[in-house]
């Protein structure tokens, strides 16, 4: 006998507490699109939400269109004039059923207003909701696609109020595609281990920086950061020296060389890009839960969809997630594909529609917003990164609030904090720099109030990590040496996790994160006791960043321990014998860099290192030639002119790969002027000579009057 389907009233119901859930998550920029074809029961739901709305969320402004001018932006507008302490309100617009009864040129005027509200969403904080039919719903979705990207949730209710007077609800989050580069903390998918090379994510686009997560900034095997978890961020290098400068200058505090590299949420897969170097860290999840008895082996969404009249709302559930599990099963393999990643959103929209287990929904709700943070980063266009990513944001709050305490359910609580830092890592990139990157780190925190490292020792760590990095991060912007400090402690908490004899290149990835932290605390306080820190770690972590095993990372790390050095030899107390001792470090160094570089850049395809390359060429020729014109240096008169004849044969090298009409080639032609010049001072006539003789003959008609 067929089981009698569940009263309507329970997904409405449902429906309506997440989209109450999601207007008081406190996010902004949200455009959340509520679908009911009754106006009288739309209208009781909007009440209902403003009687319910919490006091210390943004407030929720009513907005009723005006059918002859849907101008509704003005309203808002005007609005947010008046009340100018509430940028992040709620309006919550009705009415755009009655514009189908005007004619086609009032319905595409409203419709351009949409068009328009796209162009300025990045910009503004208000957050909307818009009610709508069906078949404006559809409308809107075929004629304005810039503004439906830019949806971050579709409520869809029933078409009869039911008899009870609860509301009703059933929620299907939406978002756009993106590019996956991480792995996530999720409870369903696989662990899997990225291939090594580089990486809407966050978490960093990588020069190195301080460990993630092993892997965000996702999969770290890839260099990338994203403090993220952060996902990881563009890399940056030593300064190079000034034009005419004999000493190597300091390196500013905001370049610093390569930046520390996060890891990557703890469950998803890792993904396919560039350069990975860094390993995913990640327990093995529990099996996936099996089919419901009644339900077939294979299923399509269609399927599922024709079972709602005869099943109850757990079997129906448990259909949507075995479909959803089939994608994320080729997810965890490797196929992290825009369609691959959008299947599986669509399918667990779905199942989080009918899931009525509130721990259950919370992790189904983690994995949609681990699906959403993965397609933002790779996205199909540009654009739709960053909506993935906001969805992927309210997806993980509105997992948070189906946890009635973290004390009750502390693992699920830690994990979707975990990947709620890294998202909020990713954001950064495109907005509020500071303020995301403090929403990052208390949801890291928040995290390690319920991941101890007694039960979760990987786990523990990989947060760790990710906390170090975002710190690392917020330091390059506001109160360098407390958040570097900060970086430090978090990157030793994680260090003892990291086993040099079970897990090498993540064991070096951590030391290589401590260095580049030291290095830049060394900027602003103690270099004599900072510098010799970071040298110590740097060279730690290069035991197992070989050129063989890791070549770019291998390259990055020696570029930094290379700049560290030459810093060092700048220090009042180094004697004399130090500093050569010193200059010959950093120039052993920047040799390996710049050899491994020039490699990686032939190779076919080219391959990038997190580093400027020809920076680093130009730091070398500044330091031999250092070492060849300093007198107290006292150095043999052929040593010094050997050194001379290597600084010119690496600004050569650099000024041969820039263009012509660049600033770098204007600098790097006055470094080449200044080596010939040395050498006639060396040897006279007989130095120059030689030295002209190394010049490419075209450039001897530029060279010859700056002699």
């Amino acid at each position: 006998m067929p089981v009698a389907s569940p009263p309507v009233a329970v997904s409405r119901d449902v429906t309506y507490q997440h989209l109450a859930r999601a207007l008081s998550a406190n996010l902004r920029r949200q455009i959340l699109l509520a679908v009911c074809e009754v106006p009288d029961w739309r209208d009781r739901l909007n009440t209902r939400l403003s009687v319910e709305h919490p006091a210390d969320a943004p407030p929720l402004v009513d907005l009723e269109l005006d059918p002859e001018q849907p101008n509704f932006p003005t309203a808002i507008a005007h609005w947010l004039q008046t009340h100018p302490q509430h940028p992040n309100a709620i309006f919550a617009v009705r009415g755009v059923e009655a514009l189908t009864r005007q004619p086609a040129a009032i319905q595409q005027r409203f419709l351009r207003q949409l068009h328009l509200l796209d162009r300025h969403l990045p910009q503004l904080d208000f957050n909307l909701l818009l009610w709508l039919t069906r078949p404006w719903c559809n409308t809107i979705r075929d004629s304005v696609p810039e503004f439906w990207r830019w949806h971050t949730g579709l409520f869809e209710f029933a078409d009869e109020p039911a008899e009870k007077h609860e509301s009703p609800l059933g929620l299907t989050l939406q978002p756009p595609p993106a590019e996956t580069a991480c792995p996530l903390d999720s409870r369903r998918v696989p662990a899997h281990k990225p291939n090594p090379r580089p990486a809407r994510s966050f978490q960093k686009r990588p020069g190195e920086v301080p460990l993630l997560t092993l892997a965000p900034t996702p999969d770290r095997r890839t260099e990338a950061p994203v403090i993220s978890d952060a996902p990881a961020r563009e890399q940056q290098t030593a300064m190079p020296p000034q034009a005419e400068a004999a000493c190597p200058p300091t390196a500013t505090p905001n370049a610093p060389m390569e930046q520390p590299v996060e890891q990557p949420r703890e469950k998803l897969p890792p993904a396919r890009h560039v350069f990975v170097q860094e390993p995913l860290a990640v327990s093995e999840p529990p099996a996936s839960p099996p089919p419901a008895p009644t339900i077939p082996a294979a299923l399509s969404l269609a399927d599922v969809a024709r079972l709602t009249a005869s099943q109850p709302p757990a079997v129906i559930a448990q259909a949507y997630l075995q479909v959803g599990q089939q994608h994320r099963d080729r997810i965890a393999q490797g196929e992290v594909s825009p369609a691959q990643l959008s299947a599986a959103i669509q399918a667990y929209e779905q199942a989080a529609q009918w899931l009525t287990d509130e721990p259950e929904t919370a992790e189904v709700l983690n994995d949609l917003g681990n699906f959403y943070w993965l397609r933002s980063r790779q996205p199909e266009q540009p654009e739709m990164a960053f909506p993935d990513l906001e969805q992927a944001l309210s997806t993980y709050q509105i997992a948070l609030n189906q946890l009635a305490a973290p004390e009750a359910q502390p693992e699920i609580y830690a994990m979707i904090q975990n990947n709620l830092g890294a998202a909020y890592g990713d954001l950064a990139r495109y907005r509020d720099l500071v303020e995301n990157l403090q929403l990052s780190i208390a949801a890291y925190q928040a995290a390690l109030k319920f991941r101890q490292a007694e039960n979760e020792p990987l786990k523990y760590a990989s947060t760790q990590n990710n906390l170090g990095t975002a710190y690392w991060h917020l330091a390059q912007q506001a109160e360098p040496a407390m958040n570097l400090r900060a970086a430090i402690q978090a990157y030793q908490a994680a260090s003892p996790f990291y086993r040099e004899d079970s897990d090498p290149q993540s064991w070096a990835m951590i030391q290589n994160n401590l260095g580049t932290a030291y290095w830049n605390l060394s900027q602003y306080d103690e270099p004599d006791a900072w510098l010799p820190e970071a040298i110590a770690h740097y060279e730690a972590s290069l035991r197992y960043r070989t050129p063989a095993a890791l070549p770019a990372a291998c390259a990055a790390t020696q570029n930094n321990l290379g700049t560290a050095y030459w810093q060092l030899s700048q220090l009042a107390d180094a004697d004399q014998t130090e500093e050569v001792e010193f200059l010959q470090r950093a120039i052993a160094a920047y040799t390996v860099a710049t050899t491994i570089a020039q490699q990686l850049h032939n190779h076919q395809p080219p391959l990038l290192v997190s580093f400027d390359f020809l920076g680093t060429l130009n730091n070398l020729g500044s330091v031999h030639y250092q070492l060849g014109t300093t007198e107290h240096f006292e150095l043999p008169g052929d040593r010094r002119i050997a050194h001379l004849e290597a600084a010119l044969q690496a600004h050569l090298q650099a000024l041969s790969q820039m263009p012509p009409d660049s600033v770098g080639y204007a600098n790097t032609f006055k470094l080449v002027a200044r080596c010939v010049r040395a050498c006639y001072d060396q040897q006279g006539l007989e130095g120059q000579n030689r030295a002209l003789a190394q010049v490419p003959g075209q450039l001897l008609p530029e060279l010859l009057p700056k002699l």
